[in-house]
């Protein structure tokens, strides 16, 4: 994936760099047959490869059938190749944007044979009349051995009694139960509601730890939480009380409105 992505802004510069000026039409007449026939035949595989995987098993002639596609992509590479090395011998500036454009042609292409070849390779034979591919098979077990490490992970003993994590779970019980104290013995008002849970819950969500329990930094970004909060929610509060609390006929709170 991360080759297809490298791959793709290579091709992204080209364009936006390519100004198809110097021997960019020679080489293109050159290499202008090669380059569509290399891509249509990768476009027919990796569509072969897709029916084929469609209904989870790959039969026999399906399998021929992929084969004898990659086959001709790789023909076509080599037949690709040889006219890119008669169209650009040398390196040089003037085709840049063309070589790495042609690269990643023939990337992709490679990336499709490559695929294909790990299709008829994890094939099941042992039927012999069709081919079925283990892959919701390994998805299970992957999902199962990522849900027992991650149940591992979160109660294990050994990470749950660390030093540093004691000490970041105890300042946010700290804080929360400050939180949750307000809601309780402060009388509901234009800020407060008493009983409710919504502070404290908030409170959760923004004090959570970013990596390592480092206290400077953890103090830091909470504090530039709590801020974005403290302006979301208490500042309308403040601006509508000081509305109201002028008449409705004041000059200033028609000004006040207006801003």
């Amino acid at each position: 994936t991360s080759d297809i992505r490298d791959m793709m802004n290579c091709v992204r510069g080209c364009v936006l760099h390519e100004d198809f000026k110097g021997n960019h039409a020679k080489f293109t007449e050159r290499m202008h047959n090669s380059m569509e026939t290399l891509e249509e035949q990768a476009e027919e595989l990796m569509f072969a490869i897709l029916v084929a995987c469609k209904d989870g098993k790959i039969t026999r002639d399906e399998a021929s059938a992929i084969t004898a596609l990659k086959d001709s992509v790789l023909e076509a590479q080599r037949n690709f190749v040889q006219n890119f090395h008669q169209a650009s011998p040398d390196v040089s500036m003037d085709l840049a944007e063309e070589n790495i454009f042609s690269f990643a042609l023939s990337l992709s292409a490679r990336k499709m044979t490559d695929f294909a070849d790990r299709i008829v390779a994890m094939a099941n034979e042992k039927d012999g009349a069709f081919v079925t591919l283990s892959l919701h098979n390994n998805t299970c077990v992957e999902l199962l051995k990522s849900f027992w490490s991650g149940i591992v992970s979160t109660w294990s003993p050994t990470r749950i009694f660390e030093r540093e994590h004691l000490k970041f779970a105890f300042r946010n019980l700290v804080s929360i139960t400050v939180v949750f104290l307000f809601s309780y013995f402060v009388p509901s008002g234009s800020v407060f509601v008493q009983y409710s849970s919504v502070m404290a819950g908030t409170l959760t969500l923004l004090i959570v730890g970013d990596g390592t329990h480092q206290i400077g930094s953890m103090i830091h970004k909470n504090l530039h939480r709590l801020l974005g909060v403290v302006l979301g929610k208490v500042l309308p509060i403040i601006i509508t009380w000081l509305v109201l609390f002028f008449d409705c006929l004041s000059n200033t709170r028609f000004i006040i409105q207006a801003l």
